[in-house]
């Protein structure tokens, strides 16, 4: 299922115009055996999730905040307390410093409602990584 993917290309697309290949298929990797999962958990529309590719904005509805949320504690980046697992999160997500992680998950850590904070956060890493591929 590449609905993840789709997330995350969309968000690249969104905040550099272009979408980089290796980024694209490095969040596919991750995120792909657990996307389907976290659709039914969440109850998002899984037509949003697929049409995100064709889209130049990513919706700020609830289901889909969550569906980050989803995805982020299945993949062990949410410790059971909701701060972000840093550690785990650059381990496993390509091409995430450790200065990324602390200028967008330390910026979004208090965010008392865990959709809003993954969400946010996301976005934020996401925009970040495609700027550093740039450069």
């Amino acid at each position: 299922m590449r609905s993840w993917l789709i997330i995350c290309a969309t968000i690249c697309v969104v905040y550099s115009g272009s979408v980089l290949p290796p980024v694209f298929q490095s969040w596919y990797n991750l995120t792909h055996p657990i996307v389907e999962i976290c659709i039914n958990e969440t109850g998002v529309d899984a037509d949003l999730v697929r049409s995100l590719f064709n889209k130049t904005s990513i919706p700020s509805e609830e289901h889909l905040r969550c569906l980050f949320k989803c995805i982020d504690d299945k993949l062990g980046f949410i410790r059971p307390d909701g701060s972000f697992n840093k550690e785990v999160m650059i381990a496993k997500i390509a091409r995430l410093t450790p200065e990324i992680a602390i200028e967008c998950l330390d910026k979004y850590e208090s965010e008392p409602d865990g959709c809003v904070k993954s969400h946010e956060g996301t976005l934020c890493a996401m925009k970040k990584i495609t700027l550093l591929e740039l450069n």
